[in-house]
């Protein structure tokens, strides 16, 4: 694998001088950024050319074969770059492989080099802070959460990044952010309807658990046993894991229930757990 990326490195940095990704705009100035796109305006409708600004509000600023125009961030749900930019492949690259301290250098490099253009500096911080959380560094990966989501809005915060965020909050947020984790967490479950919502209820069950509320841990559990048991859609190899964690962590959550001194908590723990046994049987 590390040969493998490396020849891709070196594939890519021997592209460098045709790479259209930077074009210097006059002798003793700073490289301007620019990236080949297409914008997918709000109706369906894709424009076309080279992007080459883009503000804190979304703005973006397109240069087309009939001039500049600007789209308000109102007015566009998408943009795609021609060709993946190899910076970001790399740092993909590197964040498959686990290589965390170097994805979470090379996501730096690519956010100081594309900040600028607005849309490319979301997916940086993103990846960055998946690096981080790689290494068990969630205090400054909420860190950088917390900048994407003060810096950016509207489609750049999907739910894959608002889990993200929640995760970061629940590890290092204190109990103000396990609060705000369980309140986006619950907006994630009530949207979506895939490999993240059993993500979501997962997370979720863990807070519930660590905080000793055991009767709300054991509801998110159950639910992804009852909903999801028999998932088939994208990512059904990591949901099936999750049904069995969930399973597991239903059984230790009636355990704890069965404890309870409410006589009615008790018999109801006791019966989930008799047959949450016996379907694993």
């Amino acid at each position: 694998m590390r040969v493998f990326v490396a020849g891709v490195a070196l594939a890519l940095l021997a592209l460098g001088a045709v790479w259209p990704a930077q074009a210097v705009e006059g002798a003793g100035e700073a490289s301007a950024v620019t990236v080949p796109v297409t914008i997918v305006l709000r109706g369906g409708q894709a424009e076309e050319g080279v992007l080459v600004k883009g503000t804190q509000d979304g703005s973006l600023t397109l240069k087309t074969t009939y001039g500049e125009r600007t789209f308000a961030r109102g007015d566009w749900v998408e943009v795609r770059p021609k060709t993946r930019l190899p910076e970001f492949a790399i740092a993909e690259g590197l964040l498959r492989g686990k290589r965390y301290a170097a994805a979470a250098k090379k996501y730096q490099e690519v956010y100081d080099t594309y900040a600028g253009l607005y849309i490319f500096g979301a997916e940086a911080l993103d990846g960055k802070g998946q690096a981080l959380m790689g290494q068990g560094k969630w205090r400054e990966a909420l860190e950088v959460y917390e900048q994407l989501f003060r810096d950016y809005s509207g489609s750049d915060l999907t739910y894959g990044r608002r889990y993200q965020y929640a995760h970061c909050l629940a590890e290092a947020g204190g109990e103000s952010g396990r609060e705000k984790a369980i309140a986006a967490l619950d907006q994630i479950i009530a949207a979506t309807d895939d490999v993240l919502t059993v993500r979501a209820l997962d997370l979720l069950g863990q807070i519930h658990y660590a905080e000793g509320k055991h009767y709300l841990a054991l509801r998110s559990y159950l639910q992804v046993l009852i909903l999801y048991r028999n998932y088939a859609g994208e990512g059904a190899a990591e949901v099936q894991r999750l049904v069995q964690k969930a399973r597991e962590n239903a059984i230790g959550c009636c355990e704890k229930l069965g404890k309870s001194s409410d006589a009615s908590m008790k018999k109801r723990a006791d019966k989930i757990k008799a047959r949450l046994l016996g379907a694993g049987s």
